[in-house]
């Protein structure tokens, strides 16, 4: 068994509607990892992006930033890293 990060880019439409976008597999979640991924993306088509959203991730922001013109980065407040009460306790039926 390898250890292995997964990058995961999600698109949202106006309407509000999620596509996933693209998955890559690396060694780790570097900026590596998240370049190769956006360009990816771009070779793909992908353009006009306004908004990149990260938890503060270093390589995703170094990456935005190489990859992506004009798109504004957003980061996540860690509060909403936090899981709510009682989140991922086991359920009786």
């Amino acid at each position: 068994v390898v250890s292995q990060a997964t990058a995961v880019a999600v698109g949202v439409t106006a309407d509000g509607e999620r596509h996933v976008l693209g998955v890559d597999a690396g060694a780790s979640e570097d900026g590596a990892c998240w370049t190769a991924l956006l360009r990816s993306l771009v070779r793909r088509g992908l353009r006009g992006v306004r908004l990149l959203v990260s938890d503060a991730h270093e390589g995703l922001k170094l990456a935005g930033g190489k990859v992506l013109e004009r798109s504004e980065l957003a980061e996540v407040p860690r509060a909403l890293h936090a899981k709510p009460a009682g989140a991922g306790a086991a359920r009786r039926p």
